[in-house]
């Protein structure tokens, strides 16, 4: 009669207890691509990785922006150019109020810089949405995108590029899967964006910015590491006291 396979079993228990801590439900899209367990799991560590190597260029997107923009409207309008009456639309309106309750929470005062750096990437980007054609975007777009190429100088090109990586800054702070997207054009697309906003930002972040190699690495590269983990799991479970 065959024996039970006490290294399966024991494979079995660790990825279980994996599985549970990370939910069923959030590795369901690894466990479809991948049928073997361990790979699975390096699929997941895989797009760990990504999001972690693509949080500089996000963050150096939304830092850029904001101030470019910022710049950009307190010299055609005001520093205060969000408190000015007829320029915002009611669902900007309340994310400014948001943001300056956020600043009462934490008792801070409302100066220019305070606010626009609590405003949210969203508003941001829902000011190159087609209502601000005249009022935002033709007023700007001499000041902030001076340097983007003459054809994609437009409104539209522009909130699809940065609407393409707002979706892609949400899966990335909400801990979704990223590895099925497009990544390398997005992040081509990111860094382009980057650079017409600050060339020297750019450069300044491509040298130590690590997310070409961890991409083209792929989930392989971390295959090993997960037998590593599990032998030392299966180890330390062998020598475990009886009780």
């Amino acid at each position: 009669m065959p024996q039970p396979d006490p290294t399966s079993s024991a494979e079995d228990e660790i990825f279980s207890e994996i599985q549970q801590s990370i939910s069923v439900y959030r590795l369901k899209p690894y466990r479809r691509k991948q049928e073997n367990k361990k790979d699975a799991l390096a699929l997941y560590l895989w797009n760990m990785a990504l999001c972690e190597a693509l949080y500089p260029v996000l963050q150096c997107i939304e830092v850029a922006l904001r101030n470019t923009i910022h710049d950009a409207l307190s010299k055609a309008r005001s520093q205060k150019w969000y408190d000015e009456a007829g320029f915002l639309l009611p669902v900007e309106l309340e994310r400014v109020a948001s943001a300056k309750a956020e600043l009462d929470r934490n008792r801070k005062p409302h100066d220019h810089c305070r606010v626009v750096a609590e405003l949210t990437f969203g508003f941001w980007a829902s000011l190159f949405a087609a209502p601000y054609e005249k009022s935002f975007f033709i007023l700007v777009a001499p000041l902030a995108f001076a340097r983007v190429p003459r054809k994609n100088r437009n409104r539209a090109f522009l909130s699809a590029r940065i609407q393409e990586i707002r979706k892609i800054r949400n899966r990335v702070f909400h801990h979704e899967p990223i590895w099925n997207d497009d990544l390398m054009r997005e992040y081509l697309d990111m860094m382009e964006l980057l650079k017409w906003l600050s060339p020297a930002k750019e450069r300044l972040l491509e040298g130590k910015c690590r997310f070409v190699e961890i991409h083209d690495g792929g989930w392989e590269a971390f295959r090993e590491y997960v037998d590593w983990v599990f032998a030392l799991e299966e180890e330390e479970r062998v020598n475990l006291p009886k009780t």
